[in-house]
């Protein structure tokens, strides 16, 4: 189980190591603002080979102002909600380049009335009062409120009944939604203290204001018209991803940033994890039509607000018979307001939401302008002498492929998500990775983000967070002290592949990058490197069974251990008896009241779906899945004669050159390994794919306390599972060859009689050596329980009877890993039986 490396660690101690190419390769796809922050972050810090793909004829992505009128008009994102915590109000704040927008929240109806000041005031603070995302919920509080408020009043109730509907496509526009039933009813969303209807006065991102002395050397990075058709990676191999376009370039990358919407995410293959992500994320559209009139004939009035009645939304459906209607709507009636555009006089904008936008952002131009021209003239015609539309400008943020919507919201499947460990958005933010655990495939945009989701500093603090991921990864230099020797530095880069190992060794993982930076582990206190004095560490074994020191004392248990019982399943809650059922490969049964499970966590990863009748719960399924195994492979050799004196280990760093040689001499692939093992398989094919070899995963030479001819070879890595079934002379012709090219001058290497090995991957009643923390296991610190905590609960029948039990060291909270934390958690259930019978 877990060995004790200090010795080693104050060597590791002082290195931050690099991993990876020097000068690696990235490629952004989407200049939005996610991409653009990402792009900037990784220029400021050295970061060259980076280049942006966006697929459309401009930056920005769902950042769309356009010169329209006097002034720009946001089609896409427009205001800067709020200052605290705000990376959009951060950025811009000293360059006076915002202004606050006034709204007013008076109501017109479709009768051409407008609603008196005191019924509109009541009804937004109605409104304000039961603001919700969810559509039900909203609607019931604000009837009850008008009926309590307004049920004297037969006109003002009907008027407060048919505002509703405003109000719904109010909560639409702020979601992005096409109904008020798709959001959640309570959101993760967060709002930043501070005015929230702050507007650009200009278009700051697209046309790089700001002081040009200063600005970044980004132009030449960022690609336009260079939409993505494919990208292709595997994440068992070092090769770099190909990323195809539809104008047949293709280009080549270490790591890849993928910003897109999650409207384009839902068309991708990915992970199911990611998919499923991306199917509880709501994401809907918001239509925006700028209109350009020949006169301003609003005056300074900021907006309106439309309330349609029954009968006029009933008339439109006779009187436009050639227009698209949908349930009984005719598209019109998604029209809830229009809005002034600061600094542009002549220019209004109408919004429209609900199901209806898709088939409005592809109506002929010269209908829209028409049946918003019957509307004002609707509304307004008794206030206002309505002028001609010169012409209009719309968004299609659904109907443009590189988008197909606005902006993300919590569905009630994605919040419920978030209840858990891990909301959708972090789902969806988490990296592809390959085998050694490089982040290959990274997802930024504001959908990834867990709480301003929907917003730009939302997308922009994700693109920065991509960007320091890959910064953070690649800043592991060696320490400073060595940054100016030259011949220091190359050795001490080369020492990395050591002690990475030693990683592994420490953690039985086949990635250093696999464990937890911080973990529940708790270590006991004094000598971490005692031994057995040649008896090895069964003795423990005959101790706990009294049979050592006195084997006259050994507890009556022999006739209680029954050998090669496979188990194949336990039914747990379906006898008749309300016994559990135990069933053996070889035919035979057993039956108890209670049954303590205690193989590897390796073990439960392979056969838990199908080994247990009924299938374990959520919570325990969710802790095998994500508490970590792997495997450390040891080679015992049997030397004709101790060459070695009194050295005690030998420790190997292998030169990029050396590494080369060996992947020629002895290949990573496995031809002559039976293929009946799904793991060597898997393995070949990633040796295939990286040109390397097993032999350089050998990572020491460990002398056997008493037994002077003996050394132990510690193989680490993916190649684990190759090392264990290796043929044995394969094996043997490698080491050989490894200890003659590294201590042949040094050593007259003697004859290797023979050798045994560990094959604990490879075997099924194992299928790894010790347990580990995962970055994705949950830690006791967070919220009291941890997910070994989990896997250590027992379970309950349906008479309420404890009667499955889980033991192990992986259900160790703290010493898991270890031969002692396994011991306790048998103590553990043990005295949990012993307690229900005393």
């Amino acid at each position: 189980m877990k060995i004790s490396l200090p010795i080693y660690f104050v060597f590791l101690a002082r290195f931050v190591l690099t991993i990876g190419p020097n000068d690696p390769s990235i490629i952004i796809i989407g200049a939005g603002p996610a991409g653009i922050a990402a792009l900037t972050k990784l220029v400021e810090n050295g970061f060259e080979n980076v280049l942006v793909l966006e697929a459309e004829p401009r930056i920005g992505g769902r950042v769309n102002s356009v010169l329209f009128g006097d002034a720009y008009v946001d089609l896409g994102a427009e205001w800067c909600h709020g200052e605290k915590d705000n990376m959009v109000y951060e950025l811009v704040k000293d360059f006076n380049v915002l202004g606050h927008s006034d709204y007013s929240y008076e109501l017109y109806h479709s009768s051409g009335m407008q609603f008196d000041r005191e019924l509109s005031e009541e009804l937004e603070a109605m409104r304000a009062s039961y603001f919700s995302s969810d559509g039900r919920r909203y609607e019931k509080n604000y009837n009850n409120s008008i009926y309590e408020k307004f049920g004297n009043d037969e006109r003002k109730l009907e008027l407060a009944s048919e505002a509703l509907e405003f109000f719904l496509h109010f909560v639409l526009s702020s979601e992005g939604a096409f109904s008020w039933f798709d959001p959640a009813a309570e959101s993760d969303y967060r709002d930043c203290e501070g005015r929230s209807s702050t507007k650009l006065e200009r278009s700051w991102l697209q046309d790089h204001s700001g002081n040009p002395p200063e600005e970044l050397p980004i132009d030449d990075k960022i690609l336009l018209n260079k939409e993505v058709t494919s990208i292709h990676w595997d994440a068992n191999s070092g090769r770099k991803t190909i990323i195809s376009c539809s104008d047949g370039s293709v280009y080549t990358a270490d790591h890849v940033i993928f910003t897109p919407s999650v409207g384009v995410f839902k068309r991708k293959r990915l992970p199911y994890e990611k998919l499923e992500a991306i199917e509880n994320i709501g994401l809907g559209a918001v239509l925006k039509v700028a209109m350009l009139f020949s006169t301003n004939w609003w005056g300074n009035e900021t907006n309106f607000n439309f309330v349609w009645s029954e009968e006029d939304k009933r008339s439109l459906l006779t009187r436009f018979t050639e227009d698209p209607y949908l349930n009984g709507d005719y598209w019109l009636t998604n029209l809830f307001t229009v809005v002034k555009v600061e600094r542009n006089p002549r220019v209004l904008v109408a919004w429209f939401t609900g199901d209806m936008v898709p088939v409005i952002e592809l109506m002929p131009e010269d209908r829209v302008i028409n049946g918003i021209h019957y509307a004002l003239n609707k509304f307004l015609g008794n206030k206002f002498r309505i002028s001609k539309v010169d012409r209009i400008v719309r968004s299609q943020w659904y109907s443009n492929p590189h988008f197909r919507g606005v902006y993300s919201f919590q569905t009630t499947k994605s919040k419920r998500s978030s209840l858990g460990t891990k909301s959708s958005e972090d789902e969806l933010a988490e990296p592809l990775r390959d085998f050694r655990n490089m982040p290959k495939i990274q997802f930024a945009g504001e959908a990834t983000h867990p709480y301003y989701f929907s917003t730009v500093h939302g997308a922009i603090e994700t693109g920065y967070r991509e960007a320091n991921r890959l910064i953070d990864f690649y800043r592991k230099i060696v320490h400073e002290k060595y940054g100016h020797d030259k011949g220091t530095l190359k050795l001490a880069l080369e020492a990395m592949n050591f002690f990475l190992h030693l990683i592994l060794a420490n953690e039985g993982s086949f990635s250093c990058f696999d464990s937890a930076a911080l973990t529940d582990f708790e270590d006991c206190p004094g000598d971490q490197q005692l031994n057995w004095n040649g008896r090895g560490f069964k003795t423990i074994l005959y101790i706990l069974m009294r049979k050592y020191p006195d084997p006259s004392k050994q507890l009556p248990m022999d006739d209680k251990i029954i050998f090669n019982k496979e188990v194949a399943t336990v039914n747990w809650d379906q006898n008749s008896e309300g016994k559990v059922v135990v069933s053996c490969v070889d035919g035979s049964i057993f039956t108890a009241d209670h049954v303590i499970f205690t193989p590897s966590i390796g073990v439960l990863k392979q056969r838990a779906l199908s080994m247990f009748n009924p299938r374990l719960p959520i919570n325990k399924l969710e802790a095998i899945d994500v508490i970590g195994i792997g495997a450390v492979a040891k080679v015992v050799m049997l030397f004709s004669s101790n060459w070695w004196g009194n050295e005690t280990n030998f420790n190997f760093l292998w030169t990029e050159e050396d590494s080369k040689l060996l992947s020629s001499k002895f290949p990573g692939s496995v031809n002559s390994v039976s293929m009946q093992n799904f793991e060597v398989m898997i393995a070949d094919k990633l040796f295939r794919q990286t040109s390397r070899t097993w032999l350089t995963d050998l990572t020491a030479l460990t002398k056997v306390e008493q037994n002077p001819r003996v050394l132990m070879a510690w193989f680490t890595g993916e190649m684990v599972p190759v090392v264990e079934l290796l043929p044995e002379e394969t094996l043997i012709q490698g080491i050989i060859y490894m200890l003659n090219k590294v201590l042949g001058k040094t050593y007259s290497i003697t004859k290797l009689n023979k050798i045994t090995r560990s094959m604990w991957y490879s075997n099924p009643h194992f299928r790894g050596g010790y347990s580990f923390q995962t970055v994705r296991t949950r830690r006791a610190s967070q919220d009291g329980t941890s997910s070994e905590d989990d896997l250590a609960e027992p379970l309950w029948d349906s008479r309420n009877r404890m009667v499955l039990h889980f033991a192990g060291e992986a259900t160790h909270p703290t010493h898991y890993g270890t031969v002692h934390g396994a011991m306790e958690t048998g103590y553990r259930e043990a005295e949990r039986i012993i307690d229900m019978y005393s």
